[in-house]
């Protein structure tokens, strides 16, 4: 069986306020969030940074916070990361967003998986399906499977989105992805790893 990865990670800096660059190697990128990770657990809280669950509209969302009073909300839907505020906001959604899961939210920082660009770019392979435009991932609910907080200067929420029914009959492959959201006292840190599960 073929199994590969691919490995995607941003990293916004709360001095600069903008992205500092891409991360193409599992190495690199886990060398600078590895730190930050403990054993799986259930989510800790406490007084000067915690992890929190909101919603807006019907759509739930998770507000990261930390001691410098910084802080990150990122949705389940689309696992999209609409504010990180350093403490002033960093990122930019626009004004008429939806944040009601008819259409994938815009702005912030999004995900364009399988596909980059119109609708059909890569449409299903064997004559299933037609991807929508910038893929499905941003369109679909991510289930959170990690929030921790490691101390008063990080807190981090984990979600995961697998292939299944309805991703098979727009995309005929398999897949695992994983993306992980860190934020730090120094910036903010996005990490998506997507596997290979099938046999081709």
């Amino acid at each position: 069986m073929l199994r590969s990865s691919v490995l995607v990670a941003c990293v916004a800096s709360s001095a600069a306020f903008a992205p500092q660059g891409a991360l193409f190697s599992r190495f690199s990128a886990n060398a600078a969030v590895s730190s930050l990770r403990s054993a799986k657990g259930a989510s800790r809280v406490g007084s000067a940074g915690m992890v929190s669950g909101l919603r807006m509209a019907s759509l739930e969302s998770h507000e990261l916070k930390i001691k410098n009073g910084h802080s990150a909300t990122i949705y389940p839907f689309g696992a999209c990361v609409t504010s990180y505020k350093a403490p002033h906001e960093v990122l930019f959604v626009r004004p008429d967003a939806k944040f009601d899961g008819t259409k994938p939210i815009s702005g912030g920082v999004p995900h364009c998986f399988p596909q980059f660009g119109p609708a059909g770019g890569i449409s299903g392979q064997g004559g299933l399906g037609t991807l929508q435009q910038h893929g499905f991932a941003r369109n679909l609910n991510w289930k959170v499977t990690d929030k921790q907080l490691s101390g008063d200067l990080c807190a981090s929420v984990t979600m995961q989105l697998d292939s299944n029914e309805e991703t098979l009959k727009m995309w005929p492959n398999k897949f695992s992805a994983v993306y992980t959201v860190d934020l730090e006292e120094d910036g903010l840190r996005c990490e998506l790893v997507v596997k290979n599960t099938d046999s081709k």
